[in-house]
């Protein structure tokens, strides 16, 4: 299965896509994890490079050595090889339509491998995407940019320490708007394992993601 993710830049895209693989690789499956983000170089899984390391995780960077302090645009294709074995494959993607052009050799891989969910994370609290409005025009323009359409939507309403069940629920009620709109359906939401056990039973997406307390900026955007 191939995890592609898109969002506007600060949406939490990467923290979204370090939460799913710390979540796939502890139901056992094998798990790459590819940083493909050249545009922002502040808020980047290869940051947790250890952490992933330590879950079994491969993480997929610059072909400079995941060099942390990269921050120039060096992309490695190694994930398709991952794609090709049959692995669960997270492509964390450049914000913007932008970021769909590290894929332009690949497609044909991705589409080949049996699976795929092409996933907008939302963020009702990040300027770009503070509307309904904003956030059907987003998804329009990465549908119209990309060769496959996205799949399903992710609610991430956070607000780093300061974030209140009331932003996760704001979020969400925002992201299911979006999705009557244009027919998608809610895939994700991320809690805040403090308010989990608030949220739990007010969250209508398919899957949750339990993330653990905010303790470094660098490490959940």
């Amino acid at each position: 299965m191939v995890y592609i993710i898109t969002g506007t830049t600060g949406a939490g895209k990467s923290e979204f896509a370090i939460n799913l693989a710390l979540k796939l690789a502890g139901e056992g499956k094998k798990v790459t994890l590819a940083d493909l983000d050249v545009v922002n170089p502040y808020f980047r899984p290869r940051d947790v490079v250890g952490e992933l390391d330590a879950k079994g995780i491969t993480l997929i960077a610059g072909n400079l050595n995941n060099n942390t302090a990269q921050d120039v645009p060096a992309i490695s294709l190694g994930f398709v090889d991952a794609i090709k074995r049959g692995e669960e494959v997270i492509l964390d993607l450049a914000g913007s339509s932008l970021g769909l052009q590290v894929l332009a050799s690949c497609w044909g891989d991705i589409l080949e491998a049996g699976g795929h969910d092409f996933l907008c994370v939302l963020n009702p609290f990040r300027p770009e995407t503070d509307s309904v409005g904003k956030m059907v025009d987003f998804v329009d323009k990465i549908n119209q940019a990309s060769k496959m359409p996205i799949t399903g939507l992710v609610s991430n309403g956070h607000m780093l320490h300061h974030t209140r069940l009331s932003d996760i629920l704001y979020s969400q009620q925002m992201t299911l708007s979006v999705g009557e709109v244009l027919g998608l359906p809610l895939l994700y939401t991320l809690v805040d394992k403090t308010m989990y056990g608030q949220a739990a039973d007010k969250i209508k997406a398919k899957n949750i993601i339990i993330f653990d307390a905010l303790s470094n900026r660098s490490r959940w955007l």
